[in-house]
């Protein structure tokens, strides 16, 4: 029987006056669980709906709590007319007073549920929709190729097809030294490297051959 029904905790018990009080909230919630929820009978004793048989001894095994606490904290429901108490010299049957408080839940209008039901779907929905949009604009941005350093022959290959004279070997020599750096720029394109290698080499081969071809007497007299 104890298996079968359900209790409604308000949070109004938050303001109760026993709620402070950890071992007699603890007590008083399993005494709500304990009371049956329908009438029945223990052993030929009617017991009404609200209401358990049982002890201290039980109590103390069912929460944890020792007997003598158990005691003081039934004691404390008793004085606020939480519960009462019918005792014999074998078993006591304890009631909860105002037990259908816990029991009967108000019924709500259908279209009350339907709405608290559906509160929540307009942000989820938004958010699939915002998640979707992310998707698909993340579909048109490319993603960035990591860096692979080329090897010599990569480096004479592109060389040969640009007709350059570039040594690869030192090409490649340097830039490995240096990390693959560019001053504090990582190198992102080796090719676009070989391209201003080749054009500082142009650059001083234009240089050299102007110094060869100037006039002895170019530097003034002496």
């Amino acid at each position: 029987m104890l298996q079968n029904g359900f209790i409604a905790l308000y949070r109004s018990l938050l303001s109760w006056g026993w709620h402070a009080d950890p071992a007699t909230g603890w007590l008083f919630v399993n005494l709500l669980l304990m009371a049956n929820w329908e009438d029945g009978e223990w052993q030929g004793k009617p017991i009404k709906r609200g209401q358990l048989v049982t002890g201290r001894k039980a109590l103390a095994a069912q929460t944890g709590l020792s007997e003598q606490t158990v005691r003081t904290s039934l004691n404390r429901l008793k004085s606020t007319n939480e519960i009462t108490i019918a005792s014999t010299n074998k078993f006591s049957v304890i009631t909860i007073v105002n037990y259908g408080k816990f029991q009967d839940v108000p019924e709500m209008p259908t279209s009350t549920l339907t709405s608290n039901l559906t509160s929540g779907q307009p942000a989820t929905n938004q958010q699939l929709t915002t998640n979707e949009q992310e998707e698909q604009g993340n579909k048109g941005i490319k993603p960035r190729k990591r860096f692979t350093p080329p090897t010599v022959e990569d480096v004479a290959s592109y060389c040969r097809e640009r007709g350059n004279a570039v040594d690869a070997q030192r090409f490649v020599d340097f830039y490995t030294a240096s990390g693959w750096m560019r001053g504090k720029t990582p190198v992102k394109d080796w090719k676009a490297c070989v391209r201003t290698w080749e054009k500082n080499d142009n650059a001083r081969i234009e240089v050299n051959i102007a110094h060869e071809q100037r006039p002895f007497g170019g530097y003034g007299e002496l």
